[in-house]
């Protein structure tokens, strides 16, 4: 009953990304490779979320997660992803 109640603070969230080599930072915390494991689960409240990629700019997104929901992050990571331009 204990765990049920203290798990229902808590989100899943599943972050994938198109780019390989990409790795994904929450909160500023140490750079995760994706694709990651197993989905993250992330106490109910405001998280930043910043995936890099050699090659590409950085992509950022603010979540504002309930407790006990599950969210998918793929869409929002591999779409705002864009390739530097080089040069000429």
């Amino acid at each position: 009953e204990q765990l049920k109640r203290a798990l229902a603070h808590f989100a899943t969230v599943t972050v994938t990304s198109r780019v390989e080599g990409a790795e994904v930072s929450i909160d500023g915390g140490p750079a995760r490779k994706l694709p990651l494991d197993k989905p993250l689960r992330l106490l109910e409240g405001k998280h930043d979320l910043v995936a890099r990629a050699e090659g590409h700019l950085d992509a950022k997104k603010g979540l504002d997660l309930a407790g006990g929901n599950q969210m998918d992050a793929n869409a929002m990571l591999g779409d705002t992803m864009h390739k530097l331009q080089q040069p000429y």
